[in-house]
């Protein structure tokens, strides 16, 4: 990512050229970027490691800044995280979704068994027949 700091120029046209300097210098930028890095590793199902990967994180503020607040600056801060991060892809077996269909077709058994039940007792409370 690169980011280019941006100062706006008064127009050179309606003012002499040391009165723009003076305008220009009057309005620098003060910037804080802020780098975080974090080490990955993916594996996949069939074992084979990724191992120089990196996720990363970059925010920025950049301040306009008075002639009496300072020089112009630019501070870069980057923090390299002591934690990896490990991605293991895996494809579930037959097993696995055989299980799943048995849960769903369990639950729409015990469902619709709640409310047969609910309706037999509202049925049996108020004498329908």
């Amino acid at each position: 990512c690169v980011f280019f700091l941006m100062i706006r120029r008064p127009p050179r046209s309606t003012q002499s050229r040391s009165s723009a300097a003076s305008d220009v210098y009057k309005r620098q930028v003060h910037g804080d970027y802020y780098l975080k890095i974090v080490p990955n590793i993916y594996v996949e199902s069939n074992g084979k490691k990724y191992t120089d990967i990196y996720q990363h994180s970059l925010m920025g503020k950049d301040n306009m800044i008075d002639e009496n607040q300072g020089l112009p600056a630019v501070f870069f801060k980057y923090e390299v995280s002591p934690i990896t991060i490990t991605y293991t892809f895996f494809s579930p077996g037959i097993g696995s979704f055989l299980v799943q269909v048995c849960a769903i077709v369990g639950g729409f058994f015990a469902a619709f068994g709640m409310v047969n039940a609910y309706t037999a007792s509202f049925m049996e409370l108020f004498n329908i027949r």
